[in-house]
């Protein structure tokens, strides 16, 4: 087990402190009757660091990559048909992961854009899809993970690495959530029916109208049943939770908090800092990876061949936005609720 020590330790090496390790020393004090001395210490020095900006926090993720989605379905389809034809066993999410590092990102920060970049998906992108996962399967299946001890990515590992550092600027940065009524449920059950396939944000979304809406509609209930009885048929089904995560969002993230945060204070900030997220994720490559050991690779490979690129990107995309904000009213961005089920899928 961790201690208090060590997490601020490594708070101030990283200069950041992720919504996991806040929630691994409010788990020590809560079992603790009483902090040791160190301890008090080492929350005293967080605490002075934190008030100095030595320490940063940054906003929630407020954007996902489409193609992740995507990705997955037909990565779901393919192992099917292979193991069909009995070729050995493979790992859904190095698969995935796979194929996502050889496919241009689609990150998006509202409802509109993920629609957008949907339609965008099936009307342009699904043959190379489809051809890069039939790639990645087939080197996979060639080359398998040469590391006999692998330390796979599991929720907790998940969260903290996909929100390694979350909280920063939240009194500015307090965006509109979807509500249920933006989500069409016979659309979703309409597309899972027909895919054969019911994601886990499609899951994600359907338990956020269950527990928004006070009583379903005649027609929602009966998509639902519908769907319970294609899954319990067969004819649908579900795909595993994720285990892979872009080692590219964390660094993003910081960067966009150091750049900010000077602005921010002189209130000069007219930008959504979850469109500078996805802006500069679109235009960085996407380096996912499935395993504790992966994510350290591509983590080392950032620090040593991009970040000069990620700083150039992020004041990019900061220059743009203040120059051409988004100002719809009827934009629904993304809240926590539907990323969060997302980032885990």
């Amino acid at each position: 087990m961790e201690s208090i020590q060590s997490i601020v330790e490594r708070a101030q090496q990283s200069g950041t402190l992720s919504p996991a390790m806040e929630a691994e020393i409010d788990r020590i004090q809560s079992q603790s009757p009483q902090l040791t001395t160190a301890e008090a210490v080492a929350l005293q020095q967080l605490s002075t660091a934190i008030e100095a900006k030595q320490i940063g926090k940054v906003p929630y993720k407020k954007f996902v990559n489409v193609l992740e989605d995507v990705v997955l379905v037909e990565v779901s389809r393919q192992l099917t048909s292979a193991r069909a034809a009995s070729v050995p066993r493979m790992d859904v999410g190095d698969i995935t992961a796979h194929t996502l590092n050889r496919l241009p990102a689609l990150y998006a920060t509202t409802t509109e854009g993920v629609n957008y970049q949907q339609q965008k998906v099936r009307q342009e992108w699904r043959e190379l899809i489809t051809q890069r996962v039939s790639e990645s399967l087939h080197q996979l299946q060639a080359e398998p993970d040469p590391h006999r001890s692998r330390t796979v990515l599991g929720m907790e590992q998940g969260e903290d690495l996909i929100n390694q550092v979350r909280s920063f600027l939240k009194s500015v940065f307090t965006p509109k959530e979807a509500s249920h009524e933006d989500i069409d449920l016979m659309a979703i059950v309409d597309q899972a029916l027909q895919q054969g396939l019911l994601s886990p944000s499609m899951e994600a979304d359907i338990s956020r109208i269950e527990g928004q809406t006070p009583q379903l509609r005649a027609d929602q209930q009966h998509a639902l049943d519908r769907l319970m009885q294609a899954l319990k048929a067969g004819q649908v089904r579900t795909l595993p939770y994720k285990r892979f995560v872009n080692a590219m969002e964390q660094p993003v993230l910081v960067e966009i908090s150091r750049q900010t945060d000077p602005l921010a204070q002189n209130q000069i900030l007219k930008v959504d800092l979850g469109d500078a997220c996805a802006f500069t994720l679109n235009r960085l490559p996407a380096l996912y990876a499935t395993t504790s050991e992966g994510i350290e690779f591509q983590r080392e490979k950032i620090q040593t061949e991009w970040q000069p690129q990620i700083q150039k990107e992020v004041m990019g995309a900061i220059d743009l936005l203040q120059k051409r904000p988004h100002t719809d009213p009827r934009r629904t961005l993304l809240g926590m609720n539907n990323i969060e089920q997302q980032e885990l899928v």
